[in-house]
């Protein structure tokens, strides 16, 4: 299937150039394990502290890095 996009790598790449530029630190995901009818979920771990009320939680920090995830879209194409 030439051609066709896989929301899976697309995915993956997003979450990897994330990783790359230090935004977060890792993640996972249950890919492996769920059919197209169940919704997939994505666990990321980041250098900060994101629950409120925790000591040490940085919310100008976890604003940033919402911002900065969120700021290219279209990231995982930039390379095709």
């Amino acid at each position: 299937m030439t051609g066709v996009r896989s929301v899976r790598g697309d995915v993956n790449a997003v979450l990897n150039a994330l990783i790359e530029e230090g935004v977060i630190t890792s993640f996972r995901t249950n890919f492996d394990s769920v059919s197209g009818a169940i919704a997939p979920h994505i666990m990321v771990t980041a250098d900060v502290v994101t629950l409120s009320g925790t000591p040490g939680y940085d919310p100008t920090r976890v604003a940033q890095i919402r911002r900065h995830a969120q700021a290219e879209p279209d990231r995982s194409r930039r390379d095709r």
